[in-house]
């Protein structure tokens, strides 16, 4: 109790210190801050100067060319987001800090009754003073949570976490929006790329250089590997070098980004036909008529498939058939028609009626009368002329009349190709105006060989103008330039050559 006027003076001048050094503190809290944020912003801009300054030296020395307007354009939109995203990063983090030092603060300003301390060696006036530093901390504490605004206090706080969570979201939006942007941009530059390099390969496919279209295709491919026309051109050169595996794979994949690219299933029906897999040609061919039913490559390509998967079938034995030969007397009366003339059949010598052999009348036949007949045939045949020779039958040119279609051409040809003068003198018969008529959509690589067999070497060099004609008049047919590949007489490319010259 003797030292309370004391303790009360000395509470008093604490009251009276404490909120100066508080201020004096806080002021020189902030101007430190002040003095980082200064430096910070100044050791930016110099950084972004240096930089700047860098290039422009590279740049000048040759040592690093000048960006195109489209890359200065995305680095200056990169730098424009770095710098807002640095901006919000930076309120966000003044916010915190500013958050931790009102905590800081609070808490001071709590121990600040406390700060000081009694004279030392006196321990009886340190307790007293620290009971009445109790009692009136305890006393402020009841005073204040009188006056205390509990939903004031609330709000702020929620406030302030509004406030920074909607920093942390806009930090997060500006990034995102960031990364999409470059992404973008690199998607935007890859296509670009790629399609030089798909131009490129173009080029060099129409000049038929097809492995510098490959590597130019598979360069594009890797800057942009979901493009379905890259796929399906490659496949295109790779069947051009005799790779049709490759060339499946490939249309296989652009199939893949794109179910309905025609090109990629006419591709890949032409590489499973040079890997004899004709049914697998046959569906991708299907497919491509139900996207396009006009399309006529993907139906005559369809049908020389058929073609081809019928002649790779395995073709099963003939039958074998026993057939009855049974003699006639000869019957001069069909010796003046035309079908029999146009056989050439030798005129047997007469034949006595007892020769010939009655046919047999089943079961109630004399086996007696059948041996007696035999016997005296036998011996007549020993006595008699020798039996008639049946010739084969042979057709001659004049057999046929004029063709009225390409049909009748070839059914000719197959029937007088045995004798190479018959299907001459047919040959001659035909006119060229006829014969570009006749072959002016198709004409088989067969019968053209046939053709030139005999103008080589019947008409040369006898009747030249005829032949001339005729090898003019076909190639005017369809498909004359594809027929030519099949020729493989060297003498018969010679002279095409020559006609075609």
């Amino acid at each position: 109790r003797g030292c309370g006027p004391v303790f009360n003076c000395r509470q008093a001048q604490t009251e009276r210190v404490s909120p100066t050094v508080f201020a004096m503190s806080v002021d020189i809290q902030l101007q430190m801050k002040r003095n980082m944020e200064e430096m910070h912003s100044a050791l930016d801009e110099l950084v972004a100067w240096t930089g700047d300054i860098g290039k422009k030296d590279r740049s000048l020395r040759g040592m690093e060319p000048e960006m195109s307007s489209q890359k200065q354009s995305g680095a200056s939109d990169d730098e424009e987001e770095a710098r807002e995203i640095a901006e919000v990063r930076a309120e966000l983090s003044q916010m915190i800090a500013r958050d931790a030092q009102q905590k800081a603060d609070a808490r001071a300003h709590d121990n600040a009754g406390t700060a000081e301390a009694a004279p030392a060696g006196d321990s009886s006036m340190v307790e007293s003073a620290a009971r009445g530093a109790n009692q009136r901390s305890r006393a402020d504490q009841y005073r204040a949570w009188e006056t205390y605004d509990a939903d004031a206090e609330v709000n702020l706080i929620d406030a302030r976490q509004r406030q920074q969570e909607e920093l942390r979201a806009k930090v997060t939006r500006l990034e995102n929006q960031r990364a999409q942007a470059r992404v973008r941009r690199r998607e935007a530059r890859n296509a670009a790329e790629a399609e030089a390099l798909r131009a490129r390969g173009n080029t060099a496919f129409s000049a038929a250089q097809y492995e510098e279209a490959v590597e130019a295709y598979t360069a594009a491919l890797e800057l942009t590997p979901r493009a379905a026309v890259l796929y399906a051109n490659r496949a295109l050169a790779l069947l051009r070098v005799r790779l049709p595996a490759s060339a499946e794979e490939d249309c296989s994949a652009a199939l893949e980004i794109d179910l309905q690219h025609v090109k990629a299933l006419l591709r890949r029906a032409q590489a499973r036909i040079e890997l004899s897999n004709y049914d697998g040609a046959l569906e991708d061919l299907e497919g491509a008529l139900l996207l396009e039913p006009r399309n006529a490559a993907a139906r005559r390509q369809m049908h020389e498939c058929r073609q081809l998967r019928a002649r790779a079938l395995p073709r099963p034995p003939l039958p074998t058939v026993l057939v009855a030969i049974a003699h006639v007397q000869h019957d001069a009366d069909n010796d003046s028609d035309p079908f029999v003339a146009s056989l050439g059949l030798q005129a047997p010598a007469a034949v006595p009626a007892a020769v010939l052999i009655p046919p047999a009348t089943g079961a109630a036949a004399d086996a007696d009368a059948v041996e007696e007949a035999t016997t005296t045939a036998t011996a007549a045949a020993a006595t008699t002329a020798a039996p008639r020779v049946m010739l084969s039958p042979m057709m001659r040119a004049a057999s046929f009349p004029l063709p009225s279609t390409a049909a009748d051409v070839e059914r000719a040809w197959r029937s007088l190709r045995r004798s190479a003068a018959d299907w001459a003198e047919y040959v001659r018969r035909l006119e060229p105006n006829q014969l570009r008529a006749l072959f002016k959509h198709n004409l088989p690589a067969e019968l053209l060989t046939a053709f030139l067999l005999a103008l080589d070497e019947t008409f040369f060099p006898v009747d030249a103008p005829r032949a001339l004609a005729v090898l003019h008049a076909l190639c005017h047919a369809g498909r004359f330039s594809i027929l030519t590949m099949y020729v493989c007489n060297g003498e018969l490319c010679s002279l095409l050559g020559a006609v075609i010259i």
